[in-house]
């Protein structure tokens, strides 16, 4: 019973990921995101900042955020 609620779990958290992955900005691809360089694309390209997302571990993209407070 566990070992099955643990996959449909692990299935659950792998679907959202792929979902997620697909919602970004920049770096459309497999490698490694960096605070830095991701903030100065992001503000080259008039948005306020950027932050890298992790998704399964190993995937990181850029996403640039606008916020007006």
């Amino acid at each position: 019973m566990k070992q099955t609620q643990f996959f449909s779990l692990l299935l659950l958290v792998l679907l959202v990921s792929e979902v997620l992955a697909k919602i970004d900005i920049h770096q459309d691809g497999w490698g490694w995101c960096t605070d830095e360089k991701c903030n100065q694309y992001c503000e080259q390209n008039n948005y306020n900042f950027g932050i890298c997302e992790w998704y399964l571990l190993i995937r990181s993209k850029c996403l640039c955020t606008n916020l007006n407070i």
